[in-house]
Order: structure tokens, then C-alpha cells, then sequence
């Protein structure tokens, strides 16, 4: 690997940085009021035209700011105006305050995290006043980037609003939604919907109307991801099954792709059933525009097929799948003996089927594949925890019948989950283990599995394979710990994973000049896969955080918001809640990385993982972040990657291929120059 500097003074563009950010632990209501139209007009505190309003939450964690929505009793709700809401954590829950201007109002009040809450006809007489309790019910925060379909630019002339089911949401709710947007602009951000059935009805004065059906069971994020505004599109699929046709029915259904980070689909928009025969045509029309993915199964799951399509507005895109049914068979073996009884799985998809080794070890499935197909093979021998994971692959496209024999390794990892103060065992508790397995069909596939920890915290994971393993160990009302590189064949004969008491830190983020900052994403650690924070969260409109689940001690937490370089800044976390001081960089030109391979082409589909501060990044939070704000998140086809988001000074990277393995490693870069890298074939 080379890398060859240039001068950057006659490539870089200017990146409109806000400044530096601050975060106070100190919690205030901001003293203003936003009208519907954008409008904002200032009130004062204890003024003859406003009373202040106080109320409790009650035994909540996580919601400490957010917005009160009013509206005139007489009023429609997108006739109304919000006005900022701030909390202060007490012992048992928190205390909330707003202003209110004199008259009779309806309000909805609005903490990121949870549904709304509503309380009608409050009569504002310019005096103090003490509302109900509130207690909230934990919701969903819905996120999208609303792009134009022809262009693929962003789109900012849209507005959203969420239409319930009657069956599933009282009525004070379903009004709500229906007469107040809950987004536009540059993103969909919405923090507090309701779990539940929604068509989320996108609207703009340029494109026809979208909806997009979400039907969420918990709550947390769901993210659309891109949403395109524009003509609708149109989908052929033709499916044929080779030699004979299933069995069984099969159904054929277009759904969005989901969030990432959960792997879940968010969408599922249409699901037809046909009939098994030799050739199956599924037409669907009118389509809106965007990735849908194709999905081809029958219940039993000997079919299962996914396949992701770009739909484009006036178009009609075609898929053809040709699937040949395939025989695997084997014995699973421990050692120089057979195991009956062994439990094994065949994923493919989604999908899983099912069987048991025979009393002679022998096992069978069949499967319908398709040129491409590649299967999870986990098998666990009688009272085994930890299955054993496999690739398989057919090796060519008319493979019928393959033969795998699994051979059960015998390697065994004991440990304890111990309290890191009182050094006795953690009851309730659970340890994740992840490794990788080698081989061109896993394409570097981690595999990760978790066992559940005795009462007094002792585990026991054996069926793992000579190869390094990382391993978690979770319990609630503790931190998590691990302990990574573990090779099961030399490890000591226990292990301990020494779990320290939780702890969470608060604050609010304001800019150079004091006003709050919403949208700026808080992270902590990393899942044992690199990908992902451990922890994390966003503040809400009002500036305001928490951030839970943390060690007691020094931690380092990662800033990061359009516009802003991303920050590592060590902090005290304690029992209690704290706050601290985030201030950032100024703005900066970009970084501009030319990747090459050894003789000189672009090396296209690269992206980076930078180290800012000893801390490595997660790659898929890196990407998520450089997509949000319009950035690519990897090098296009001259092989350039344009990165405006990493702060000053010398960095440490790892550039990642497409399907996010290393393929260079602690790359010394300089930031504000261009770089060229060569990276091996």
C-alpha cells in the first residue's frame, strides 16, 4: 500500500460549518413561541400576557425537553403554534415547564421518545399554574430523506402527516395527526408518534401524493430511509422453477427495505399468493418511486428468495428468477463419532428449515435455490448453547445435489459475570460471543450468538471453533463489558467480565451563540461488530439529551451533526446524572481521498472508518451520517470519496471494501489535504 499526498488548495470547496457546539447540563424552557407559518415572536417570563405552566412526569427516563403544540379551543391543530418545553430530572421522574399566553387552549405536548399527551380547555390568567401529571407512553421516532425521484436530489417543498387506524388510536390522537404536518423541510425527524398502524401521507406542491404504510409493534426508530417523491413506477417479475414446480404455494411480496441497524423491513406493501407451476409472471403497478425489495417464499421456507429493485417514476422494471430445487445431505461428527439428535437450521433470507440428524448422523434438506443462493448452515449437538455456524455454497448453477459433512468442534469457554465492586456474580444476566468465519461464501460474515448466564453468573459456551472470539456480557441495571481476541483453545479456565453499575449523563447542546441544537447525534461504544454505537441518542428541540446505560467513570462520547466536524470527548459519567462541555471545531474544507489500485485505475465502492481521539468509529453509523447530510459514503467511479465531517489534525483510518471488510489498515491521512491511496486488488 502507497499513499501519495497532493495539494489540496485546488480541489476543496468551502463546507458550511455552524461552529462549536456547547452543552450544558443546566435545563431551561427556551422564551419563545413558533407559529405554524415559521414565525418566531418572544414571551416573557411572568409578563402580564402569559402564565407559567408546570407539570409532573411521572417515574420516566430519557424525556427532559421537547415542545408543547397549542391551539385555541375553537381552533383546528394546524392552526396552532408550538413553544419549547424544558424538564428537570428529580429524584422520581421530572418537572416540565412552558409559558402560556392568556386565553383558553387545547395542548399536545411532545417529548422526543414518547407519544404525545393531550389536556384541553386550560385557561391561561397570566397566573402560575399546575397541570395533571403526565404519564407517557413510550413511541416512535420516525425518520426519512425525502428525495425527488427523477433527480435524486433532496426535496424540501413537502410536507408529512400521519393518518392512524380508528381500531388502533383514540381520537384526540387520530385528530391530531391528521390536521398537523409532522415534517418538512430537508428530513423527516418526528419524535413522538404513537406505536401503532400509520399512513404516513407525504405531500408536496410539485409531486403527486405518496403514501407509505408503517406498521410498527415497539417502540424505538423506524427509519424509511430514502422516500422518493414523483411519478409512480411499475415492476414485472417472472419466476421459473426448473424440472418440476413446488409443491406448495408461493407468494410474492414488494416491501421496503428496513433500517440497517435492525435488519427489520419496515413496509411490507403488497403480498400476492400463486399457485405452485413451472412459471409465475406477478405484475405490480403503480409503485412509488425508491429501492423495494422482492421478496419470493412459500410457508414452508424451502423457497425464499430476496431480490432489491429501484423502482423510477414512469418506468417499468423487470426481474427474472430462474430456481432449481437442490438436495443437501451430510453426517454431523464430534470427533471420530456421529451425533444423532443434532438440531440443525438451514438459513436462507429470513427463512429457516429445520431437522434433526438421524441416529446414524445423517441429515437431510431440500431447498430451492437460485444462481446465486448462499445458506447458513448451524447445527448444535444435544445440550448444546452455541450452535456451529457454516457457509454453504453451490458451486456452480446447476448444482443439485451437495454434500456437507459437519465436523463439531469441541473447544469450550467458561467465564463469570461479576459485580466490578462487590466481585460476587451478576444474577439475570448474558453473554453475546462473536467470530468470524473464514471463506470467500461468507464474505467475511460475522457470526454472533447469545447465552444466557447462570444465577450466580457463571457461563458455559462451548461448540466454538479454534478462532478468535470476542465476547459481551450484559445484565440489567449494569454496563456492558467485554473482552475481545479470545482464542477458545488457549483461553484461561475462567474468564471474568467485570460489569460496573450503570450510569447516565445528561446536558444540552447549544451553538456558538447560545441557541439550542436538535438532531445532534450522542454515541457511545460500539456493538461487537464495529457497526453500530452501543449507545446512543439525539437531541431534542430544546438542545436536551440523556444518554443511559453508561459505566461509571470516564467515558468518551462521539458528537456528531450536519454542518459540524464529528467530536470524541472524554467525560465523568456517575450514578447520578451529570452534564459537561462538548465545544467543536471550526469549519474546515474537506478532506478529498483519491483511492487508486496498484495500477493506477480508481477503486470504486471504497469508504473509511476513522479513529478520532483512540476511538474507532462504526463503520454503518459513519455511513448513516455522511448519507444524512447529502455526503456519498463511498468513493465514486474516479474513486473519489469527499469527506467534510472529521476534525483537524493527522487521522488514523481503515478503508473498507463494499462489503465492509479492512482492506487497509492504520492509513496515516492529514486532515484538510488530498490523498491518494492505493489499496491491493
Amino acid at each position: 500500500m502507497t499513499i501519495r499526498r497532493w495539494s489540496a488548495l485546488a480541489f476543496l470547496t468551502a463546507v458550511p460549518f455552524l461552529g462549536p457546539l456547547r452543552l450544558s447540563s443546566q435545563v431551561a424552557p427556551q422564551d419563545r413561541v413558533q407559529g405554524s407559518a415559521g414565525s418566531v415572536r418572544p414571551i416573557v417570563e411572568g409578563g402580564p400576557a402569559t402564565s407559567s405552566v408546570r407539570f409532573l412526569v411521572d417515574q420516566q427516563e430519557g424525556a427532559i425537553g421537547g415542545t408543547v403544540v397549542l391551539k385555541r379551543a375553537s381552533d383546528q391543530w394546524q392552526q396552532g403554534f408550538s413553544i419549547s418545553l424544558g424538564c428537570q430530572h428529580l429524584r422520581k421522574g421530572a418537572i416540565c415547564r412552558f409559558l402560556l399566553p392568556i386565553g383558553r387552549w387545547d395542548i399536545a405536548i411532545l417529548l422526543r421518545g414518547y407519544a404525545p399527551v393531550f389536556r384541553e380547555n386550560l385557561e391561561a390568567n397570566a397566573k402560575a399554574m399546575t397541570i395533571s401529571p403526565v404519564t407517557l407512553t413510550p413511541g416512535v421516532t420516525l425518520k426519512a430523506a425525502i428525495r425527488d425521484a427523477e433527480s435524486g436530489r433532496r426535496e424540501t417543498t413537502w410536507s408529512a402527516f400521519a393518518l392512524g387506524d380508528e381500531g388502533s388510536h383514540d381520537a384526540a390522537t387520530l385528530t391530531f395527526f391528521a390536521q398537523r404536518p409532522i415534517g418538512g423541510g430537508r428530513r423527516l425527524d418526528f419524535g413522538s408518534l404513537p406505536v401503532g398502524r400509520w399512513d404516513i401521507r407525504f405531500v408536496s406542491p410539485s409531486h403527486p401524493e405518496l403514501r407509505r404504510r408503517i406498521v410498527t409493534e415497539t417502540a424505538g426508530t423506524t427509519d424509511l430511509g430514502r422516500v422518493f417523491l414523483g411519478r409512480p413506477g411499475a415492476l414485472r417479475l417472472a419466476i421459473q422453477f426448473a424440472d418440476h414446480p413446488p409443491s406448495r404455494p408461493v407468494s410474492v411480496s414488494i416491501a421496503r427495505p428496513g433500517d440497517p441497524k435492525t435488519g427489520a423491513q419496515v413496509q411490507p406493501l403488497i403480498t400476492r399468493e400463486y399457485p405452485g407451476s413451472l412459471q409465475i409472471t406477478a405484475n405490480f403497478d403503480e409503485l412509488a418511486p425508491g429501492p423495494v425489495l422482492v421478496l419470493v417464499a412459500t410457508a414452508a421456507g424451502d423457497v425464499a428468495e430476496k431480490v432489491e429493485v429501484g423502482i423510477r417514476g414512469g418506468e417499468l422494471a423487470t426481474v427474472a428468477l430462474v430456481l432449481r430445487e437442490m438436495e443437501i445431505v451430510g453426517v454431523v461428527r464430534r470427533g471420530a463419532r456421529t451425533v444423532p439428535e443434532a438440531g440443525l437450521q438451514l438459513r436462507h433470507n429470513n427463512h429457516r428449515l429445520e431437522t434433526k440428524s438421524s441416529p446414524n448422523g445423517e441429515y437431510h434438506f431440500t431447498a430451492w435455490r437460485s444462481a446465486d443462493s448462499q445458506y447458513l448452515l448451524v447445527t448444535k449437538g444435544p445440550g448444546d448453547r452455541v450452535g456451529y455456524y457454516e457457509s454453504l455454497q453451490p458451486p456452480d448453477d446447476l448444482t443439485t445435489l451437495l454434500r456437507h459433512d459437519v465436523d463439531l468442534p469441541t473447544s469450550v469457554l467458561r467465564g463469570r459475570l461479576l459485580d466490578a465492586a462487590r466481585m460476587n456474580g451478576v444474577a439475570s444476566g448474558g453473554v453475546t460471543l462473536r467470530w468470524h468465519r473464514s471463506g470467500p461464501a461468507w464474505e467475511d460474515m460475522a457470526v454472533t450468538a447469545r447465552v444466557p448466564a447462570e444465577a450466580d453468573g457463571t457461563f458455559v459456551l462451548e461448540n466454538l471453533p479454534d478462532e478468535p472470539i470476542d465476547i459481551l456480557g450484559t445484565a440489567p441495571g449494569y454496563a456492558s463489558a467485554r473482552l475481545a481476541g479470545l482464542m477458545p483453545g488457549q483461553a484461561p479456565e475462567l474468564n471474568d467480565l467485570l460489569l460496573a453499575r450503570e450510569s447516565t449523563i445528561s446536558g444540552r447542546i447549544v451553538d456558538e451563540k447560545g441557541s439550542p441544537l436538535n438532531g445532534v447525534m450522542i454515541g457511545y461504544g460500539s456493538d461487537l461488530a464495529g457497526h453500530y454505537f452501543e449507545r446512543s441518542t439525539t437531541s431534542n428541540d430544546a438542545g436536551q439529551f440523556v444518554l443511559n446505560g453508561l459505566p461509571t467513570g470516564f467515558v468518551s462520547l462521539v458528537t456528531a451533526k450536519c454542518g459540524f466536524p464529528i467530536q470524541v470527548v472524554t467525560t465523568q459519567s456517575t450514578s447520578a446524572t451529570s452534564g459537561t462541555s462538548l465545544p467543536l471545531g471550526h469549519r474546515r474544507t474537506p478532506l478529498r481521498i483519491l483511492f487508486r489500485h496498484p495500477d493506477g485505475t480508481p477503486a470504486a465502492g471504497l469508504s473509511i472508518q476513522p479513529t478520532i481521539a483512540d476511538v474507532t468509529l462504526p463503520s454503518q453509523e459513519t455511513a448513516a451520517f455522511a448519507k444524512s447530510c447529502g455526503r456519498p459514503s463511498a468513493s465514486d467511479g474516479t474513486g473519489e470519496l469527499l469527506v467534510d465531517a472529521l476534525p483537524e489534525g493527522r487521522l488514523s483510518i481503515t478503508v473498507l471494501d463494499e462489503l465492509q471488510r479492512p482492506v487497509a489498515t492504520h492509513v496515516e491521512i492529514n486532515r484538510g489535504s488530498t490523498w491518494v491511496i492505493t489499496v491491493p486488488d
